[in-house]
Formats: structure tokens, C-alpha cells, sequence
């Protein structure tokens, strides 16, 4: 039998599912006790991935990304998407890590570090190669490698425009860059 209620209680039950479903919007706090919160729990995240306990660790970056404004802060928010795409991609999840690190894109430009800038293009790089898309990563590693951050770093990113010349079947090409590099 339906009672006579039923109609309210389907009401209720779609308001609420509904409501529970609204995206919440993300109150920055560039105040002191914003940055010190930023900084505590980026401690407390890095003594996770230290731990390796890597969930855990993603979890409490991710807090830290949802309270750090991008304009204001953009040199702990890049950190931040650099070490949870590092994260994602260690558990193959190259998708993931690609969506995590656009995300930061748009704020490359207002950092100091350029080597957090070499990180977010090295990272979107592996993550483009294991999904074999071979011009985006190339392009990234390019972009990585004019960045011209150190030697080794330099290495690095040349070594990984062989990598893709290899998965292209470009055999030849790559073989001139890893003997160049051996001269180095």
C-alpha cells in the first residue's frame, strides 16, 4: 500500500541527492594561517610518500591543492600537481596524472622555479609517451630541455626525446642523441 506521504518522501529523497551532488566552491585563504595550514599539510603528505604510504600521501596533497590559490600561491600549487601526478603515474594511472598536471598549465608562467617547470613538462612528456602519443611528448621533453635548468637535467630530458624516437622506430636518430649524450 502507498502511502499517502510518498510523494513528499520521493520529493525529499531527490532534493537531497541533489543538493549533495552541488560542486563546492573552494574559499582560498592566502592568510597566514592559510600558508602555515598549506605548509603543515604539506609536511604531513611528504612524511606519507617518506613512509610510502602513497594514498595517504596523495589525500593530503590534494587537500593542500583545494586551499592554495593558483594566482596568488602558484609555486605550492605547481608543486603540489607535480608530486600527485608523480603519484598518479607511478600507479600507471598516465590519464590521470596528464588531467592533474593541465590543471597547472595555466599557472606555469607566474613561477619562479623553473624546475618545477621542467618536472610539470617531463611529467606530461611520460605521461603522452605511455600513451603513445609521441608529438605531445616530444614536445614536452623540447620544452623541458630549453628550459636548460642543469646538466643533468639536460641529460635527462634528451634522453627522453630518444626514448620517443625509439617508439616511433626512429632508430637512428635516437642512437645520435644517446652517443652524444655519452660524450657529455
Amino acid at each position: 500500500m502507498i502511502s499517502k506521504n510518498a510523494p513528499f518522501f520521493c520529493f525529499l529523497a531527490l532534493f537531497l541527492t541533489l543538493s549533495a551532488c552541488k560542486k563546492k566552491d573552494h574559499a582560498f585563504n592566502d592568510s597566514k594561517l592559510g600558508k602555515e595550514k598549506i605548509l603543515s599539510l604539506t609536511i604531513k603528505a611528504k612524511s606519507f610518500l617518506d613512509n610510502h604510504k602513497t594514498d595517504s600521501a596523495f589525500y593530503y596533497f590534494n587537500e593542500v591543492k583545494s586551499i592554495c590559490d593558483p594566482k596568488t600561491n602558484p609555486e605550492a600549487y605547481i608543486a603540489t600537481t607535480n608530486a600527485m601526478a608523480a603519484l598518479q603515474q607511478n600507479q600507471n594511472d598516465f590519464i590521470g596524472s596528464k588531467t592533474t598536471l593541465k590543471e597547472a598549465l595555466p599557472y606555469l608562467k607566474l613561477i619562479r622555479d623553473s624546475q618545477q617547470i621542467w618536472y610539470t613538462y617531463t611529467y606530461l612528456g611520460i605521461n603522452y609517451l605511455n600513451t603513445y602519443q609521441f608529438k605531445k611528448a616530444s614536445r614536452y621533453f623540447n620544452k623541458a630541455l630549453d628550459l636548460n635548468i642543469n646538466k643533468f637535467k639536460n641529460i635527462e630530458s634528451k634522453k627522453n626525446i630518444a626514448e620517443v624516437l625509439i617508439a616511433e622506430n626512429k632508430y637512428q636518430e635516437a642512437i645520435q642523441i644517446l652517443l652524444s649524450l655519452a660524450d657529455e
